[in-house]
């Protein structure tokens, strides 16, 4: 847009100067012509002293009135021609301007055409991307960051690398559990705080040291007994459940004969 201020400017200072050419022209004109202002004046003597005094005196003023009169008409004349090309070098450098305008509103109109048009076509782009990679485990993977570790007793987990937190970790247990082995004879093999004994073929009893509030969940499993197939069968004896006791029975076979076999319990409750 620099060229078309300087273009402006250079048409103003123009149209300025305009009207100061006339009187700037005429007065040199009239300086370079004094010389023949000065022969006619002393022509208008001569024949004043010829004809009269009275003449003398009208003459010279008329003589010099007429002779500025046509500098001036002269000059005006060719000042006029002056600003005639003036006007046309103006009329040109306008029309050049609006052509370079209107050249330049074109060029917008088409640029903002091309860029809704590529608006449009990056829009289309990003949303057959995403329909392509939303489903996408890697991709999600790669701008979801890795998941973070699973939390611990309740607690938020450590935070993956750009992920989310890890889910939070199981509630903290707050009750207690006893657990143990038996042998098929009814002696302890591990576990703590208890106490157990064989009270027939293939029946046992446990006693907890310390009982617990109410009554408690209990798992037992029975291993097969020695030179038998798989399959016995290891059960809590009813009404044996209290909070501190239970009974287990263990039995085989289609007639479920009681039999005596390892086994092993664990008991959790608060």
């Amino acid at each position: 847009m620099r060229n078309d201020y300087e273009l402006y400017k250079a048409i103003e200072d123009i149209r300025q100067t305009i009207s100061k050419d006339v009187d700037s022209k005429v007065n040199e004109e009239i300086e370079k012509r004094s010389f023949k202002v000065k022969t006619i004046f002393w022509a208008c003597t001569t024949v004043l002293t010829i004809f009269g005094i009275g003449t003398w005196f009208a003459l010279p003023q008329i003589a010099a009135d007429t002779a500025k009169k046509i500098v001036k008409e002269e000059t005006s004349l060719q000042v006029l021609g002056e600003l005639k090309q003036k006007e046309i070098e103006i009329h040109a450098a306008h029309t050049n301007a609006m052509d370079y305008l209107s050249k330049l509103s074109n060029e917008y109109e088409e640029f903002s055409a091309n860029l809704v048009i590529k608006l449009i076509d990056d829009n289309k782009f990003s949303n057959k991307l995403i329909n392509e990679f939303k489903n996408n485990s890697d991709f999600i993977a790669i701008t979801k960051g890795e998941v973070g570790e699973p939390g611990i007793d309740g607690l938020p987990g450590k935070n993956g690398m750009n992920g989310k937190n890890g889910e939070p970790g199981p509630p903290l247990f707050d009750g207690r559990f006893v657990y143990g082995s038996v042998s098929s004879d009814g002696q302890k093999v591990t576990g703590e705080d208890y106490t157990v004994s064989r009270m027939g073929g293939g029946i046992y009893k446990v006693t907890i040291n310390k009982p617990f509030g109410s009554i408690p969940t209990i798992f037992v499993s029975a291993e097969s007994a020695k030179n038998l197939r798989d399959g016995a069968i290891i059960s809590i004896r009813y009404n044996s459940r209290t909070r501190r006791t239970f009974e287990v029975a263990i039995s085989y076979g289609e007639n479920n004969k009681l039999i005596d076999s390892n086994w092993q319990f664990l008991v959790i409750g608060k």
